[in-house]
């Protein structure tokens, strides 16, 4: 359907109508395809909630914080908000994580591979075949985490 003149979103399964704030706070109409909207009926008696998303860059820090503030509208409303802070990492920090996500492979392939040629000898005994089974989870996961990390 169409709202104010704006047809729905829809982002991670959920549908919705979005609008700038500054369009609905700051003027009293909005015109959309000659069509005249007041903004103070934005929000309306089919409204359940209304999401105000704000994103604040900080480029000197490399940062960025994205602020969720909800109504949830009723009988009564309730407020929440979630602040979400996403740090990029660039430069000299960026080539120590990557040695270091490097390292981490490294050794921890080394302990997989060692761990697996424990639990595979004969003449290791069964409970210590049973932890180096229990090492090798351990260090597969390590594996696995860094690698996803990686390709992020």
């Amino acid at each position: 359907g169409v709202y104010f003149g704006r047809t729905r979103h829809e982002v991670g399964g959920e549908r919705f109508f979005a609008e700038f704030l500054s369009s609905i706070a700051d003027s009293p109409i909005v015109v959309r395809a000659g069509q005249v909207y007041r903004t103070r009926r934005w929000i309306d008696g089919q409204t359940r909630t209304a999401d105000v998303v704000m994103a604040l860059v900080s480029p000197d820090k490399a940062i960025v914080s994205i602020i969720t503030i909800t109504a949830d509208v009723g009988t009564q409303v309730a407020i929440s908000y979630d602040i979400r802070h996403i740090q990029s990492i660039e430069g000299t920090n960026l080539y120590t994580y990557e040695r270091f996500a490097v390292g981490t492979l490294i050794f921890t392939t080394i302990l997989f591979l060692f761990c697996l040629y424990r639990a595979l000898q004969r003449w290791t005994p069964k409970g210590e075949r049973i932890r180096a089974v229990a090492d090798c989870g351990i260090a597969g996961t390590v594996l696995v985490f860094v690698g996803l990390r990686w390709n992020s």
